[in-house]
């Protein structure tokens, strides 16, 4: 019976040490996930740029929108000026 006991207590110990190394593991590799980028906001020029080439809008509504988000005027806004 003495036997068992040790035998015993060894299994426990061998059990509790692979849960702890289980946690460990774990814990160690979440953390060195990288982390995904948070989504970035779409810049109004990117989606000008897009809308262009897909032919969504015209080449005169193109250089409007651009001048708008730039802040520049173009060369006709400065001929009437």
């Amino acid at each position: 019976m003495g036997w068992w006991m040790v035998f015993s207590g060894v299994l426990w110990l061998v059990f509790w040490a692979a849960v702890m190394y289980v946690i460990v593991t774990l814990v160690s590799e979440s953390r060195s996930r990288p982390q995904p980028a948070p989504p970035r906001p779409h810049d109004p020029m990117d989606i000008v740029k897009r809308r262009y080439a897909a032919g969504e809008i015209s080449r005169e509504e193109f250089q409007q929108l651009r001048d708008d988000l730039t802040g520049v005027r173009s060369q006709d806004e400065r001929e009437t000026i």
